[in-house]
């Protein structure tokens, strides 16, 4: 479909299967409805195939190296300022007991995305026991670093009786080598909200209308019978590599690169604290200047530490042997 259009909802219906508390997509949940995609959003269809994406061709990829220490950024695959329009597929004038994806408080956590493709083959049932989207393979990466978790920002999120007018997807990666991708944070914003409540004249809440009021948020545009005249939204979606520091920060490296890291950081601090002694040392008026008490130093700051340890270890040692015996 070239436009947006609702599906209707004598159209949906039960699977009939019990449900196992997850369901595994091939497409964004919730987002959805938008021109050109209809009711699924495919990420790779998306990043790949969209206008306003930028693809680098694989000769001219740089992956970000682990040791390249400030290196050069990554040249690679970037999306900036896509935007499509959506429509609600909820009923949004319409309060719920629970909150809907699009009232979501701060750093609450959507969905998930996997930090790496999976295979299609692992959507599929492998046994009688399994369902589509709730196979084993999927299931294992639940709970799990292998899941990304779609967070909410904390200034720009949801509020209950309101809906955004403009919703953000950002997604951050690792270029790991030419061909390879890893998600690393996924992150959404909720912008431009309007409340649900009609006005006052058309029998709207005075309560909920004054709160939404003193946090900044006015009506949304009604037509002459009181109803939002548009459930239509804008999905911005932002795709782009992080630099060799942010994946450092993100501890995205291997074990190596942050024993080398925190080694060098451990020297340069060593060799402060020798040059400030060095410089006293030799600047001194006085004539038998203090021995260097550096083990003494070391002895009292690391006894404490190593008795406290042990105070720890002993009963945590106790209960592990006594679960496995």
């Amino acid at each position: 479909l070239s436009a947006a259009a609702v599906d209707p909802f004598n159209l949906v219906s039960r699977d009939g299967s019990s449900f196992h508390g997850f369901l595994a997509l091939p497409y964004l949940p919730f987002l959805s409805n938008c021109d050109g995609y209809d009711s699924h959003v495919s990420l790779s269809r998306l990043l790949e195939e969209h206008p306003d994406c930028q693809t680098i061709d694989r000769e001219q990829t740089v992956p970000t190296r682990e040791y390249s220490f400030w290196g050069q950024d990554p040249i690679s695959d970037a999306c900036l300022g896509i935007i499509l329009n959506c429509t609600y597929e909820e009923m949004v004038s319409e309060t719920r007991k629970n909150l809907r994806w699009f009232e979501a408080p701060p750093k609450s956590k959507l969905f998930y995305i996997t930090r790496d493709p999976v295979s299609a083959q692992d959507f599929s049932p492998g046994s009688d026991n399994e369902k589509w989207g709730r196979t084993r393979a999927l299931e294992s990466l639940r709970n799990s670093y292998d899941a990304i978790p779609v967070s909410v920002d904390k200034d720009f999120a949801g509020h209950r009786h309101a809906i955004p007018k403009n919703v953000e997807l950002e997604l951050k990666y690792y270029q790991v080598t030419k061909e390879r991708k890893r998600l690393v944070e996924a992150n959404v914003f909720f912008s431009d909200l309007c409340t649900t409540q009609a006005p006052r004249h058309f029998g709207g809440s005075h309560e909920i209308l004054d709160t939404m009021n003193e946090r900044g948020i006015l009506p949304c545009d009604i037509d002459i019978n009181g109803e939002i005249k548009s459930q239509s939204y804008n999905l911005e979606i932002s795709y782009h590599p992080l630099p060799w520091f942010d994946l450092l920060n993100r501890f995205e490296f291997s074990q190596g690169i942050y024993f080398v890291f925190y080694t060098l950081i451990a020297l340069v601090i060593c060799s402060i604290g020798a040059f400030v002694y060095g410089t006293n040392r030799v600047l001194t008026k006085l004539r038998h200047p203090p021995p260097f008490m550096g083990m003494s130093l070391l002895q009292l700051l690391s006894r404490p530490q190593l008795e406290g340890l042990l105070l720890a270890i002993i009963p945590y040692m106790a209960v592990i042997l006594t679960i496995h015996s």
